[in-house]
């Protein structure tokens, strides 16, 4: 068989061995003998015996329960912040070039009068001791009192209408029994001149011009008086250009009345006015005076005439004018006059409402605002203004700041008075 393959030929090699082996098989199946097949188990593993654990013995062990005490509470509880105190200046008065007072209220929950001082002509200012004021209950002290005057650096005192005084520099105040409801004062020395009323018993009181030659320690009418003054809605402005030489304008509704004395007010001359309403006075001495008259206001409009006397008021001669008839020179139309004051035959000075400060340097006849606006605030507005030489000088605006002249006017300086 092997020679048949080899002759055949590789072609058929194959297939002739497929077969052959074929035929092997088949003749290996006929064989009777049969080897079984052997299975080899894996040998069972014996179950394990669970051997009990010994059993403690059973001792009751008693459980003490221990409260936790709750957590002490560590917020901070909220300290409410004070609210600062807003200062407000009223008034305020110099007795030098130097050394000056200021009154006003500190508020913050209430309100309560405060003091300040200066010794520096008003570049800075500390508090001083808070005026222990005896003020009758239901009034507001700020209506009570609004002003504060010295006539030196002991004697002062603070009115308007309520009245106290100062001798030891504003250390303490006090009441007088005997003068009530000053609405003016001015001092000359130790000449006191105040408008209020006089009182000889607690009901008894009369209204008109005051007088005190001892710094204000004791009071009396004169007695002779420059006019009947009206309780209701008087205006008195008082200027006293020495111990014996004064002018008063006083205005109300029905009518206005101009005098002046130059005997102390032993006697009164009535002098004859271009006015016939609301004006404001300014005076050099006993000869040389100035009126503003004005006229009824017109929104912010107010017109003005400004007329000057060199005679003691026999004649006067208008010096400038604004209205809707007229205008001559050049005065501001806005805001009504508070307060006129001429250092000089030339220079004067003009606190306004509404509107800013104004100056002029020809009499009168013109006046320009030397600020450039640096003085307004809201609605504008200045008052107290002082001069104590012709040097000089202050003002306050409404809203709580001060402006400071050292040469005449020329240039100021504003001050925070706090």
């Amino acid at each position: 068989m092997i020679v048949f393959l080899l002759i055949a030929g590789r072609q058929r090699g194959l297939l002739l061995i497929v077969a052959a082996l074929s035929s092997l098989l088949l003749a290996g199946c006929n064989d009777s003998t049969v080897v079984p097949a052997t299975v080899t188990t894996s040998p069972t593993l014996a179950t394990p015996t669970a051997t009990a654990l010994p059993t403690a013995a059973s001792t009751a062990i008693p459980l003490t329960v221990t409260p936790i005490p709750a957590p002490t509470s560590t917020a901070l509880v909220p300290t409410a912040t004070p609210e600062p105190a807003i200062f407000g200046l009223s008034s305020f008065d110099f007795v030098d070039s130097q050394h000056g007072w200021g009154f006003g209220d500190e508020c913050t929950t209430a309100c309560t009068p405060v003091l300040r001082l200066t010794n520096d002509g008003g570049r800075t200012w500390k508090p001083g001791p808070n005026p222990k004021l005896n003020i009758p209950t239901g009034k507001n002290f700020y209506e009570y009192v609004n002003q504060i005057r010295f006539a030196n650096l002991k004697d002062g005192w603070i009115f308007g209408p309520g009245f106290f005084a100062t001798h030891d520099g504003g250390l303490t105040w006090e009441s007088n029994p005997n003068v009530s409801k000053v609405t003016t004062l001015v001092p000359v020395g130790n000449s006191i001149w105040a408008f209020g009323e006089y009182c000889s018993q607690p009901q008894t009181c009369i209204s008109g011009l005051l007088s005190s030659t001892d710094a204000g320690r004791n009071w009396q009418l004169l007695p002779n008086q420059p006019f009947s003054l009206r309780k209701d809605e008087s205006r008195v402005i008082l200027i006293k250009t020495s111990p014996q030489n004064a002018w008063i304008y006083n205005w109300n509704q029905d009518k206005s009345v101009l005098v002046t004395t130059q005997d102390g007010g032993k006697t009164w001359q009535t002098i004859q006015t271009p006015c016939d309403w609301r004006a404001v006075l300014s005076a050099l001495d006993v000869n040389r005076g100035w009126l503003m008259c004005m006229g009824q206001p017109a929104t912010a409009m107010v017109a003005k005439s400004l007329y000057a006397t060199t005679d003691g008021g026999k004649t006067w001669i208008l010096v400038s004018e604004v209205s809707y008839k007229s205008i001559i020179g050049e005065l501001p139309i806005i805001g009504l006059a508070g307060q006129i004051l001429f250092i000089s035959p030339t220079q004067g000075f003009m606190t306004l409402s509404r509107t800013v400060f104004h100056a002029t340097t020809d009499g009168g006849k013109t006046w320009q605002a030397p600020l450039n606006g640096r003085d307004w605030q809201r609605d504008g507005g200045q008052k107290n203004l002082i001069f104590v030489d012709k040097q000089h000088g202050w003002f306050l605006s409404y809203d709580n700041i001060m402006f400071r002249t050292t040469d005449g006017g020329a240039t100021w300086e504003d001050i925070e008075a706090r």
